[in-house]
């Protein structure tokens, strides 16, 4: 396949079979047809990041949060079916799910994980003003809740210009697109993450946070979803995770000094 089949085809190339997928053109036919109609280009690490960016947004515009990583093996799995009896796209198939893919797995990861915290803030919130209602609580887990162009960060890679002009005299840090993205993605998911940790120990003891995350569980269970198990899981690797860093912090918090004075001013 020679140097020219880098990551940035390969993303390319991914993302056109996608598109089939949501034009419901996902058959052996189209396929093949799009691989042997690739076309190759030199690698440029800017271009990809936003390539791949591109490919997020579309991947949670389609999937769910909690479901995406199967969905799309299930995908990659449909390739490399489709292509297997034919030797000159059979490897590219398994590049494609294992390189390609496989690389963006991590970061398709917190992506779904900043999902689930968004959705576990809004349960919390919904329990503690008393509406934790069965069929909002279902209807409200299976979507996703962002935008999947902020999610993604997609919007930020839309709005880099990539012929700032600088000013005279004056030499500008360059900041890859990558970059740039990564930390737009860490910071919405540690903000998310922060006041979520933040609210709950204000809020809650050891007693009432497993009672919700019991709650919130049943709910799911007594749920006609056919993919519950899969939703379960999801939400309750992300309380579980809140109700352990909640203990820490209820056990380190300081306790208040009696014998401190106190001065009350009329």
């Amino acid at each position: 396949m020679g140097d020219c089949m880098n990551r940035m085809v390969l993303t390319k190339i991914l993302k056109n079979l996608i598109d089939l997928y949501i034009d419901d053109k996902f058959t052996y036919i189209y396929i093949i047809n799009i691989l042997d109609n690739i076309e190759t280009e030199e690698y440029d690490e800017d271009k990809n990041a936003y390539l791949q960016a591109s490919l997020l947004s579309t991947l949670f515009s389609i999937f769910p949060y909690y479901r995406i990583l199967k969905d799309l093996n299930d995908l990659g799995d449909y390739i490399i079916e489709s292509t297997k009896a034919n030797t000159n796209f059979k490897a590219i198939s398994r590049l494609l799910k294992n390189g390609c893919l496989g690389d963006m797995v991590p970061d398709i990861k917190r992506r779904a994980q900043t999902e689930t915290l968004a959705h576990t803030m809004e349960l919390i919130y919904m329990h503690k003003s008393g509406e934790l209602n069965p069929d909002i609580v279902i209807s409200h887990l299976t979507k996703n809740m962002f935008d999947p162009k902020i999610l993604t960060s997609m919007d930020a890679a839309e709005s880099i210009n990539y012929n700032q002009e600088t000013i005279p005299g004056v030499e500008l840090k360059n900041i890859s697109l990558r970059e740039n993205i990564s930390r737009s993605n860490t910071n919405r998911k540690e903000n998310i993450r922060r006041n979520l940790e933040e609210f709950v120990t204000d809020n809650y003891d050891e007693e009432t946070l497993e009672k919700f995350i019991q709650e919130v569980i049943n709910i799911i269970d007594q749920s006609s979803l056919s993919d519950k198990e899969l939703l379960k899981n999801t939400i309750y690797e992300s309380l579980i995770s809140l109700f352990a860093k909640a203990v820490v912090a209820w056990e380190t918090r300081p306790e208040e000094d009696v014998n401190q004075l106190s001065f009350n001013f009329k």
